[in-house]
């Protein structure tokens, strides 16, 4: 559980990364979808950063007692990759604004 709780926090931190690039502040929430919809419209959110809304229960569950069904390997394995897709994808876009921005200035 803490495995898939570490994905969703490094997902939500690579999205409030570009966000906080962008000069905006981010919302205050763990929600990853609120966070891709706090985006502006001109970042292009390909399908392996809008996946990442899965790792929103990891969030939740891991904050409050319950009874929680245990996390398979597979699932882990899958937590991961999605957040990895969301840290690449945030460095990428984020070097792409940098190197746009050197391109403006001339």
């Amino acid at each position: 559980m803490n495995l898939c709780f570490q994905a969703q926090q490094a997902a939500e931190k690579a999205l409030k990364a570009v966000i906080v690039y962008l000069n905006n502040e981010p919302v205050k929430t763990h929600n990853i979808v609120t966070l891709i919809k706090s985006l502006p419209q001109y970042i292009s959110i390909p399908e392996t950063v809008t996946n990442a809304a899965i790792l929103n229960d990891y969030a939740v569950q891991t904050r409050y007692p319950g009874d929680y069904t245990p996390i398979e390997s597979v699932e882990h394995e899958n937590a991961v990759k999605i957040a990895s897709d969301c840290i690449k994808w945030a460095v990428r876009t984020i070097k792409g604004l940098e190197n746009k921005a050197r391109m403006e200035q001339g």
